[in-house]
């Protein structure tokens, strides 16, 4: 994720989906000295680089050597040296990578990182709410079993305690159709169980390559409802839109489970494929909110015994 250090101290701050820097304590980064003016300068993610201005400063922002107009905002190349009011305040923009969406507490300022472009929150071992980024490129605030928009700057209640999100703007680049993508679209998923069921193997297919995910226990749930959706594939009278949607309450029972290990083993089937570079990994497991109907994301589905 993008990050600026301090050339003196040494100091690094991840930066936000878009960064409010000034001698103000409603700063993002805050830099408590004179030279700098309450809200001096904001960086953001454009979808493809970053970006500064100042926000008309009295001491100025400079850039490279070169000094910003009030207003005028420039693009940022990895490397670039900022200062902020005097020369003491020396910052380098030390990554250019895309910022990670984040959720930052308004009671004590501890920050959930998202892993790819998968968000937990109060974390990945307790997700009661889940953010992530759909395939057209907006986000999605998961609550159980609702879902509905996320937005950059709001505030969400988990647990009694409130969040702000920072949520970047998606990758403006055209994307490159001749580029070897894992999708959910394009991958095969085969699973292999043991015959009492309590081992199964998960292995992505792609481009005629195989590889196979460490197994972990929320591979159950994945082939519980891979069998629904490869079993109403087999019924010429159902859409392909409708295959594999089951109810959570039967999806409840068939796995012997409630509804927070449910939640949990959703979250960690999400964070696996995404860690296995599949786009769009958080639609592994699908969700219709209006209908508490869940099922696999995968169409292409391979089911065998080992």
């Amino acid at each position: 994720m993008g990050q600026l250090a301090n050339e003196d101290t040494g100091q690094i701050i991840p930066l936000r989906a878009r960064h409010l820097i000034g001698r103000s304590s409603r700063c993002d980064l805050q830099i408590p000295v004179p030279v700098v003016s309450g809200e001096h300068a904001t960086l953001w993610w454009e979808g493809s680089h970053w970006c500064i201005k100042d926000l008309g400063s009295r001491n100025g922002t400079v850039i490279d050597g070169a000094l910003l107009r009030p207003g005028e905002g420039r693009s940022l190349l990895e490397g670039a040296v900022i200062v902020f009011g005097a020369p003491k305040e020396r910052w380098v923009l030390r990554s250019a990578t895309p910022p990670l969406a984040q959720a930052v507490s308004e009671e004590d300022r501890s920050v959930c990182l998202a892993t790819g472009e998968l968000l937990a929150i109060p974390g990945p071992e307790t997700p009661l709410v889940t953010v992530y980024r759909a395939p057209r490129g907006n986000w999605v605030l998961e609550d159980g079993d609702n879902e509905q928009p996320a937005r950059d700057g709001e505030v969400v209640s988990v647990d009694g305690r409130d969040w702000r999100l920072h949520l970047p703007e998606p990758n403006t680049g055209t994307l490159d159709l001749d580029a070897q993508v894992r999708t959910l679209t394009t991958i095969t998923l085969r699973m292999a169980h043991s015959l009492d069921e309590e081992h199964v193997e998960v292995s992505i297919g792609h481009n005629h390559q195989w590889a196979q995910l460490k197994t972990r226990a929320h591979h159950y749930l994945l082939l519980t409802l891979a069998r629904q959706r490869v079993s109403d594939a087999a019924d010429a009278s159902l859409s392909p839109s409708a295959h594999g949607w089951v109810y959570q309450d039967e999806l409840l029972r068939m796995l012997g489970t409630d509804k927070n290990k449910l939640n949990v083993d959703i979250f960690r089937a999400r964070k696996q494929f995404a860690d296995a570079g599949v786009e769009g990994a958080a639609n592994i497991v699908e969700r219709r909110a209006s209908t508490r109907q869940l099922r696999i994301g995968v169409g292409a589905l391979d089911i065998q015994r080992l």
